[in-house]
């Protein structure tokens, strides 16, 4: 199971709260290049990360900001 961002509304958010990929790399220890990656869908955040980006965007549910891909029915791992 993989959860990856919802691009467009993160860059909305990040436009709402006028931030850059960069000042929020800066605020989550990592590169500006690495939240560019999450927000176009080539890198998914892990847990941790995902954590942090809650944390530090504040007033975002999980809901709005990551999609999970993967899941079934019934909780079995498609092989």
């Amino acid at each position: 199971m993989k959860t990856r961002l919802r691009g467009r509304k993160f860059r909305r958010i990040l436009a709402r709260k006028n931030l850059s990929f960069r000042a929020l790399g800066r605020c989550l220890d990592t590169s500006g290049a690495y939240v560019s990656q999450l927000a176009n869908g080539s890198r998914n955040p892990g847990p941790k990360m995902r954590a942090r980006l809650l944390a530090t965007l504040g007033d975002v549910r999980f809901e709005d900001l990551f999609i999970i891909d993967g899941a079934t029915r019934g909780g079995a791992r498609s092989k």
